[in-house]
C-alpha cells in the first residue's frame, strides 16, 4: 500500500467528522463507534476506493480526528481550543463547525467534477456529430487517433501463455484402465 493509499479522501472525513459528531459528547469520541460508523458509511454501492480491513479502526479513527483537529486549530491561528477544563468544546461541537466547512468543499469537489464530465460530454457529442458528417479522410483521421490511444497498448500485448493444468490421476491408473479391453472374450 502506497501513502496515497493512506490518505483520507474528503468523503471519508466528512463520514469521520459526522460520526464524531453523534459519538462525541464528551471530550473523547467513543472511536471504537466512531470507526463502525464511518466503515459502514463508506460502504456504499458507488465507492470505488477499496480499504484494508483495519483501515477504519478505532486508532486511526482516532488519529485521523486528532490530525484534523491540529490541522484546524493550525488554520484558526489555535484561538479555538483549549486544552480540556472548564467552556472547552465538546467533540461533537468541533465536529458540527468542522462538517459544515467539509460538506462545503465536497459541494466544489463534487462542483469541478461535474464541469468536467460535461465538457468531456460535450467533447465527445462534437466528435459524434463530426463523425457523421465526415469524409473519408477525417473518418481515417479518427481511426488512427483512436488506435494511438494509451488505454490501447494493452490490445498490443501478446496474450499470456496459459497453463496445462498437471494430471491429477496415479501414474498407473492408466495401464488398468487399458487392460479391461484388451481382455475382453471375442465375441
Amino acid at each position: 500500500a502506497g501513502m496515497a493509499d493512506l490518505e483520507w479522501s474528503l468523503p471519508e472525513q466528512l463520514a469521520l467528522v459526522e460520526a464524531v459528531q453523534r459519538h462525541g459528547t464528551g471530550l473523547l469520541p467513543d472511536f471504537a463507534a466512531v470507526g463502525k460508523v464511518v466503515k459502514l458509511a463508506m460502504a456504499y454501492a458507488g465507492n470505488t476506493k477499496t480499504r484494508d480491513q483495519d483501515f477504519y479502526a478505532p486508532r486511526r479513527c482516532e488519529g485521523k480526528w486528532q490530525e484534523m483537529l491540529l490541522a484546524d486549530d493550525a488554520k484558526r491561528g489555535g484561538r479555538q481550543r483549549k486544552s480540556g477544563g472548564e467552556g472547552a468544546p465538546s467533540s461533537a461541537d468541533l465536529a458540527g463547525d468542522m462538517g459544515e466547512r467539509l460538506r462545503e468543499e465536497r459541494k466544489s469537489e463534487i462542483k469541478a467534477l461535474l464541469t468536467k464530465l460535461s465538457a468531456e460530454s460535450a467533447q465527445t457529442d462534437a466528435d459524434i456529430a463530426a463523425a457523421a458528417s465526415a469524409d473519408h479522410a477525417t473518418l481515417q483521421r479518427f481511426v488512427k487517433e483512436a488506435l494511438a490511444h494509451p488505454d490501447l497498448a494493452l490490445l498490443k500485448l501478446p496474450p499470456a501463455k496459459q497453463q496445462q493444468p498437471a494430471p491429477t490421476a496415479a501414474p498407473d491408473a492408466a495401464p488398468r484402465a487399458a487392460a479391461p479391453a484388451e481382455a475382453a472374450p471375442p465375441a
